[in-house]
């Protein structure tokens, strides 16, 4: 009977054993795994801290930025330019586009020449009857030679005459343009080619061409008594390419240019 007692208190005894042990190792487990989930969210912490660190250090400035942007484009950074308006009879100083005085130097004199071509086509200059007759007459009647030399300088001749065309005109204009036509009809052979002309005020722009030199182009100026300009070259292809300003005056033997 003892023998019996002691063998089940033996038993209950490995029974409590084995469950304070289970109980210990679930303690245990629990305690790793905080452990480990503490370590995790440190090792998050400390990595995302470094990480903005980092960042900080090599992020640069606003102000180091545009040194170092202005270091990159260097001798590109070109300043805005701004136009002043010229006087209605200062078209040497009318250039097509912005230029600085680099690039003026380094650009050809035709380039040069056309640009202020373009430039004074597209001006006041050509606004009415009344300022062409100012682009080409001062109130002396003395031509101006910057005015003929940058309508003769650029190679299409038509855009002056487009310029003029444009013009708002008088009936002086139209009475002008209407006989300069009749007399191209009655002058000219059939042989000529690309007319274009126009006259606003007492100034009128005429191109042709022919493809071999136009017996009556003497007799073309007869239109009118005037102060006659002429240019005749050739292209490539051999055309004979005719350019014309006439402006009308009382006696062409006055003839003055500055």
């Amino acid at each position: 009977m003892a023998d019996e007692l002691a063998a089940r208190l033996g038993n209950i005894n490995r029974g409590l054993d084995l469950k304070a042990l289970f109980q210990a190792e679930q303690v245990m487990k629990t305690i790793t795994y905080i452990m480990l989930a503490i370590f995790m969210v440190a090792a998050t912490l400390l990595f995302y801290i470094f990480d903005r660190n980092v960042e900080i250090v090599n992020r640069p400035s606003e102000q180091q930025a545009a040194s170092k942007n202005s270091e990159t484009t260097g001798s590109d950074v070109v300043p805005a330019l701004q136009f002043v308006t010229p006087h209605d009879n200062d078209f040497t100083s009318l250039s097509a586009t912005p230029q600085t005085p680099e690039q003026l130097a380094s650009s050809d004199p035709e380039t040069i020449a056309h640009s202020k071509a373009i430039a004074f086509f597209n001006s006041p200059a050509f606004k009415s009857a009344e300022t062409v007759n100012a682009a080409y007459l001062n109130y002396e009647g003395i031509v101006s030679r910057d005015a003929l030399e940058m309508s003769f300088s650029n190679n299409d001749f038509n855009q002056l005459v487009n310029a003029i065309k444009n013009a708002d005109k008088n009936s002086a204009s139209f009475e002008l343009e209407a006989t300069l036509e009749q007399h191209l009809l009655r002058t000219l052979s059939s042989k000529v080619f690309d007319e274009s002309y126009s006259c606003a005020g007492s100034v009128c722009a005429l191109t042709f061409k022919a493809m071999q030199p136009e017996q009556n182009v003497e007799s073309v100026k007869d239109f009118t008594t005037s102060y006659t300009f002429t240019n005749i070259s050739q292209d490539d292809t051999g055309v004979y390419i005719y350019k014309a300003i006439f402006i009308q005056t009382t006696d062409p033997s006055n003839l003055q240019i500055q």
